[in-house]
């Protein structure tokens, strides 16, 4: 076998092992604004999220949320994306933007007596914990006075919901 022979069969056995990569590829693209319009979809796209960040695949985590963001402010999604957001934004120490996340997600008035996962969780409080998360980015940057001022303040609007 020449050398040409031996770089086609190589390149070949390439093609038909690459090809099924593509596609799958291809088909984990991200969906459009319009395709997103179901509710459904868009809690697919959340969960994905979710399973991507806790596979520890950061990038498709936050391209997953930013989508949800960018597509669907009015579904019951939207301030979980946020929230996420803001925690990943946090876990990578850029707490300016996870200040901004932890802000919108206020004020989108998300439903904080949405069921828990557990008994110990009875709702998920995400302003409250919204509110909490701003305080600790302050407090992280060493600026104690505003996450003080900050814990004060939504400890007063930001009531913690139990039973």
């Amino acid at each position: 076998m020449d050398l040409l022979s031996s770089h086609r069969s190589q390149f070949i056995i390439l093609a038909i092992v690459s090809a099924p990569l593509l596609v799958v590829r291809c088909s984990a693209a991200m969906p459009s604004c319009a395709e997103l319009q179901a509710s459904e979809a868009v809690s697919q796209l959340l969960d994905q999220g979710n399973a991507a960040f806790d596979a520890g695949d950061r990038g498709t985590a936050r391209a997953s949320w930013m989508k949800i963001r960018e597509c669907s402010p009015t579904t019951a999604a939207y301030p979980k994306a946020l929230y996420n957001l803001g925690l990943l934004e946090f876990k990578e120490k850029d707490f300016q933007q996870a200040i901004a996340y932890f802000e919108e997600l206020l004020h989108s008035h998300p439903n904080d007596k949405e069921p828990g996962g557990s008994l110990m969780e009875t709702n998920r409080n995400y302003s409250f914990r919204g509110a909490l998360g701003i305080s600790e980015c302050y407090e992280e940057m060493g600026e104690f006075r505003p996450a003080l001022r900050r814990a004060g303040e939504d400890e007063i609007c930001f009531l913690f919901l139990v039973w």
